[in-house]
């Protein structure tokens, strides 16, 4: 039987959907699985659309992604790109690390409140080196494994490193 559900319930009707079409005022952004909308986003809208994203600015050069607090979390495949980027990642694909991050992958911030109750435990992070007068946005939502945070029991006023495990990176968009 072919059915057409509209919802607003991003969570239900990736449950219940054997394909998902996600629009945006009017206009078609993605149609997929459910798998593929969310792991495959694309575009920021999509993303965003799906859940809380944090959202690292910077620039690429030479495929090699530089962000506004001086960190590198990635080298893309096309070594020839360059300009403005934005690079999301969901809460639950960052970590925290009391040590710097081999390599730059990784940018330093402090941890303003953690939330302990639930599956997850929810860390709200400050990033530290944005440059002076940046418009950014530098709060970071982080979604650690109670496993997790008891290797790592940070608090309020911790100086960690955030370090994504995966980056979807698309050129300067915006939502």
């Amino acid at each position: 039987v072919t059915s057409l559900f509209v919802t607003h319930d991003q969570e239900e009707a990736l449950e219940v959907a054997d394909r998902v079409l996600i629009m945006n005022r009017g206009r078609v952004e993605q149609i997929g699985s459910p798998e593929e909308v969310y792991n495959k986003p694309a575009n920021p809208f999509v993303l965003s659309f799906l859940g809380h994203v944090n959202i690292f600015h910077g620039r690429i050069d030479n495929g090699q992604a530089h962000f506004t607090d001086g960190s590198t979390f990635a080298t893309l495949p096309d070594a020839s790109a360059s300009g403005k980027i934005a690079a999301y990642a969901r809460p639950h694909e960052i970590d925290i690390s009391l040590e710097p991050p081999p390599e730059g992958h990784g940018t330093q911030a402090r941890v303003e409140w953690v939330h302990r109750a639930g599956a997850t435990i929810k860390v709200e992070l400050t990033i530290l080196d944005e440059p002076a007068g940046s418009n950014e946005n530098n709060v970071l939502i982080v979604e650690l494994p109670r496993q997790r945070y008891a290797q790592i029991p940070v608090e309020a006023g911790a100086i960690v490193w955030a370090v994504p495990r995966d980056l979807r990176i698309f050129a300067d968009y915006q939502i």
